[in-house]
C-alpha cells in the first residue's frame, strides 16, 4: 500500500519463538483475566491448552514465518537497508554493547537522524543492563531518573512458571521452519546466524 512505500529503510529485531510465543501466551492470559500488563505468567495447564488452540502454537509460529519473509522479501539482496538484530543479543552481556551500536550506526545513515556518539554506545547500554534488576522506582517519588524509569520499563515483573512444555513434535516443527528460512534466504548472513541460534535452542529444549 501507499504506506508501505514510506518504509524504505528497515530495523527487523527477532526474539526466539521459543520464548516470543509463550509471551504472547501470557499477555492473552492477563487480559483474558483482567490482570495488570507483564505481571503474570499463566500456569502450565493453560498454557498446554492455548498453545493446542486454533491460535496457539502452530498458529503463531505460520505468523513468524510469514512476518520474516515479508521483511526479507521487501528488501531483497538490498542489505544496506535492512538491519536484522536479534533481541537475545541486544540483552546479552557480551553481544548487547555491540548489537546496539550497529543499531547506532545504522540510524546514523538516516537523513535528519542524529543518534548519540558511538563511544557513549556501550555505556547507554551498560546502564541499561546495570539497572534492569533493580527493584521497581518508588511509586510515592514524583521525580525519577530517565535510567530508572527505562530499567523499570525493561525488567519483567512477572510471576509465575518462566519454563514452557513443549513435545517433541512441536520442537522438531520450530527446527524445521528455522531451516526452511535459512535455505530460503542463504546470503544474509545475520539471519543465518540468528536462525541457527534458534535452531540450537529448539534442539537443546528437553521435550514433555
Amino acid at each position: 500500500g501507499e504506506l508501505d512505500q514510506l518504509f524504505d529503510r528497515c530495523i527487523l529485531v527477532l526474539r526466539n519463538p521459543i520464548n516470543a510465543i509463550p509471551s504472547v501466551f501470557n499477555l492473552i492470559y492477563e487480559h483474558l483475566n483482567h490482570l495488570p500488563n507483564h505481571s503474570t505468567r499463566g500456569p502450565n495447564e493453560d498454557w498446554v491448552d492455548w498453545r493446542e488452540s486454533r491460535q496457539g502454537l502452530e498458529f503463531q509460529m505460520q505468523r513468524f514465518e510469514e512476518f520474516l519473509s515479508f521483511w526479507m522479501d521487501k528488501y531483497g539482496d538490498n542489505f544496506d537497508s535492512l538491519l536484522l538484530v536479534s533481541y537475545e543479543d541486544i540483552t546479552s552481556e557480551i553481544k548487547g554493547p555491540f548489537a546496539t551500536m550497529r543499531i547506532a550506526k545504522f540510524l546514523g545513515q538516516t537523513e535528519g537522524v542524529a543518534p548519540i556518539e558511538e563511544q557513549s554506545v556501550p555505556c547507554v547500554w551498560r546502564t541499561i543492563v546495570k539497572y534492569k534488576n533493580k527493584p521497581p522506582p518508588s511509586q510515592g517519588s514524583r521525580r525519577l531518573m530517565s535510567r530508572e524509569k527505562l530499567a523499570y520499563k525493561i525488567s519483567s515483573l512477572r510471576t509465575g512458571p518462566k519454563e514452557r512444555p513443549y513435545t517433541a513434535s512441536q520442537l522438531g516443527e520450530m527446527v524445521a521452519m528455522f531451516k526452511r528460512l535459512i535455505n530460503k534466504y542463504p546470503h544474509h548472513d545475520d539471519l543465518v546466524r540468528i536462525l541457527r541460534d534458534y535452531v540450537d535452542s529448539a534442539m537443546k529444549t528437553v521435550p514433555v
